[in-house]
């Protein structure tokens, strides 16, 4: 019997041995079961943690420095939010992005709702400051302003062959491709699980951040390259980035760090993840750093709240034909009183001028 038990306890311990997973090996699991997905919802916030730039303050004759500091100051006031979501089968994506400054009891937020549609290449602008700088009718005030990207003036910005349905989904693949090679090649001593927070941690020195990045870069490149995304021309250009000796060339007067937290929901997947760069010169005359935090749910079930067909669209062609009528009895008074022969004349053609722009 006793022997019975201790094989008993022996045959329990080997099966949960074989069942434990590493920081490595579970995160690697949670990033491939992550991908697989086919849409979701995320919010996301980027801001700047650090940065500085030395100078020679004792020299009081020079001005810029306070200039520098100033603008530095400003940067790091700044954040970028964003809230959104992805269906890489319908090939569409929407975010509300909000770029916010706070500093000095001074809090300003700009936000632009934005949706596209790369199956259709359109792209849809919800309000924001464009029905401020365009003024609108009535009855398109709460539409979706459109951009058709077809449009022969809009395909200089985005060309055919790089905004479609086929680049979006090998755009998706090639971060997937490369965020799992990033992971999956590197020293999996290197994760561990946080003490505190039971998150999932990876921090990354100078060499590992480099080989992480040349690793990400390598995977993205290819897969981009045998989509068809990228020309032969373009592949072997960009291949530098995945180059282990120039990266580490390049960045050899800079010390990089990289810190990057996980956090898994209960089915396995990524609920959240936090990378925080930092990077600066070897001297130590410059300093930045920035995190960025991004939120994930609703894997393959997506809500997006922007929907041309339930608001309307009115095509931004007719937005701004609409603000050049509206303007028209402005440059009709500036005509006038440019150079007028006589005030009277002006005069008198000034009211016959606004009633037939309707001002009067």
């Amino acid at each position: 019997m006793r022997f019975q038990a201790a094989l008993a306890v022996a045959l329990v311990v080997f099966v949960s041995g074989c069942s434990m997973r590493t920081p490595h090996e579970s995160l690697n699991a949670a990033l491939e079961k992550s991908f697989r997905a086919q849409g979701y919802d995320y919010t996301s916030s980027t801001r700047i943690t650090k940065l500085s730039v030395s100078h020679d303050k004792t020299d009081e004759t020079d001005r810029s420095a306070v200039y520098v500091d100033k603008g530095l100051s400003i940067l790091r006031s700044l954040s970028l939010q964003a809230k959104g979501s992805v269906d890489i089968r319908q090939a569409r994506s929407e975010a509300l992005y909000d770029l916010r400054y706070a500093q000095n009891n001074v809090e300003v937020s700009v936000r632009v709702p934005l949706m596209a549609d790369y199956e259709n290449r359109v792209l849809y602008i919800g309000n924001s400051f464009l029905n401020t700088l365009f003024p609108m009718r009535p009855e398109d005030e709460k539409k979706l302003i459109r951009f058709d990207l077809n449009d022969t003036m809009m395909q200089s910005f985005f060309p055919e062959d790089a905004f479609n349905a086929s680049a979006f989904r090998s755009m998706n693949r090639a971060i997937q491709e490369g965020t799992l090679k990033g992971f999956a090649e590197m020293n999996g001593s290197l994760a561990y699980y946080d003490a505190a927070s039971g998150n999932i941690r990876v921090r990354l020195d100078h060499d590992d951040s480099v080989g992480w990045f040349v690793r990400f870069s390598d995977a993205a490149i290819v897969r981009l390259f045998q989509d068809g995304v990228l020309s032969k021309e373009e592949y072997g250009a960009y291949m530098i980035l995945s180059d282990q000796k120039r990266i580490s060339a390049l960045f050899e007067r800079f010390v990089l760090a990289t810190d990057f937290e996980i956090a898994l929901n209960r089915s396995g997947r990524v609920e959240r993840v936090t990378v925080r760069l930092d990077i600066s010169d070897a001297e130590g005359s410059f300093m930045a750093g920035i995190e960025n935090t991004m939120s994930i749910e609703h894997y393959d079930d997506p809500h997006f709240t922007l929907d041309p067909e339930k608001a309307g669209t009115v095509h931004f062609h007719d937005v701004v034909k609409n603000f050049e009528m509206l303007m028209e009895p402005v440059n009709t008074l500036d005509k006038i009183f440019q150079e007028p022969a006589d005030v009277n004349d002006a005069l008198g053609v000034l009211p016959s001028a606004l009633k037939t722009h309707r001002v009067l």
